[in-house]
């Protein structure tokens, strides 16, 4: 049997935070229906994105209004944990607050993923993963070579700062349920669990002089041991030489001069050293170079060499396939360990009538 096998988990709304966070619970063995609405404009992501984020659901259309909120309701009907990404307020207005469906169901859990939250100044700003990188001061501490921020690859914020908490936060819930008898209401805000991610900065604010920029654990970006080098042939090495044997390491490998070891007496004198030997060599020089030599160093690779490596074959990440146009597309690697995964990762895909509505697929 499966862990979450007999629950019964709603998701409503468009947001890729609450369908990852969703699609693990599926994945776990959990029922999961997915409302989308009907009238969204088109913010739902390509068709493949949908798909994905549909697999091991049971989908259906409906419009946030009166009449898609009665549609609604009737899905809502004893079931265990309800996750929603609307705007603050939207689902209270329909009469499917918290308040509302927990006087006939009070084991309800129920989660509602925003930005910012329900409550405070920005709770009804409209935000994408960017925005709330840029608000919680992430995107300055990840500054490129030229001292301002990087637009980061992938769907940081949503995802690890609003699925995977999700998920935690109704695992607890669950757990308190089996003691009290009773659900829950969630707020979770992606920008405060972003916080998290700055640990060790936060913490260390109060040691910092008044005006500096507090720093964490990691090198700040001036360091030359925590930098990306650009190869020969335009690639990229990621340096993490962070501990003094990895530097150390690092510094024999490159036959550094003596004098530039001491990374902090001229730290750019450094840099610009190990930036001149590593990109007189191609990458595929440094691969070789670098491999099993106890640096913390290695050539960074594109998404396709990723998806090929033999070390995240061997783990099976990428074997899960679901149809899609005629096809197959590699689905979703959700973090549910092997052994608590059932067949509700399974190749079905979302079903589309002709406008591209998502359709009840079983």
């Amino acid at each position: 049997m499966l862990p979450l096998q007999g629950l019964r988990v709603v998701e409503i709304g468009d947001g890729v935070a609450s369908g990852i966070a969703a699609l693990i619970l599926a994945d776990a063995g959990a029922q999961v229906t997915r409302v989308v609405p009907s009238d969204s404009g088109g913010s739902m992501g390509s068709p493949v994105d949908q798909s994905l984020r549909a697999r091991g659901k049971h989908s259906m259309a409906a419009n946030l209004d009166a009449a898609g909120a009665r549609a609604i309701q009737d899905v809502l009907r004893d079931v265990d944990i309800l996750i929603e990404e609307t705007r603050p307020g939207t689902l209270g207005k329909l009469g499917l607050g918290y308040e509302a469906l927990k006087s006939e169901n009070p084991r309800l859990i129920y989660c509602s993923i925003s930005g910012y939250g329900q409550t405070g100044p920005m709770a009804n700003e409209v935000s994408q993963d960017l925005n709330r990188l840029g608000a919680t001061g992430l995107l300055e501490m990840a500054a490129n070579g030229t001292g301002g921020p990087m637009v980061p690859g992938g769907r940081t914020g949503d995802i690890a700062a609003g699925a995977f908490p999700c998920v935690m936060n109704i695992l607890l819930a669950l757990r308190a349920r089996e003691s009290t008898g009773e659900g829950c209401y969630l707020d979770l805000a992606i920008a405060d669990t972003l916080f998290t991610f700055a640990y060790d900065r936060i913490g260390s604010a109060a040691l910092t002089r008044p005006g500096s920029d507090p720093q964490g654990t990691l090198p700040d970006r001036a360091s030359p041991r925590y930098q990306l080098y650009r190869t020969a042939d335009d690639r990229f090495v990621a340096v993490a030489a962070i501990e003094d044997r990895h530097w150390d390491n690092l510094c024999e490998r490159l036959e550094l001069e003596d004098e530039l070891r001491d990374d902090a007496r001229a730290p750019e004198e450094t840099e610009r050293a190990l930036a001149a030997i590593i990109g007189a060599r191609s990458a595929a020089f440094w691969r070789d170079k670098f491999e099993n030599r106890d640096l913390c160093c290695s050539v960074t690779d594109t998404l396709k060499e990723a998806l090929s490596n033999p070390q995240f074959q061997a783990r099976g990440l990428f074997d899960q396939k679901i149809n899609f146009g005629g096809g197959e597309v590699t689905a979703v690697a959700t973090p549910v360990a092997p052994q608590f995964r059932g067949e509700a990762s399974d190749n079905r895909a979302a079903a589309k009538d002709k406008t591209g509505k998502i359709l009840e697929t079983q």
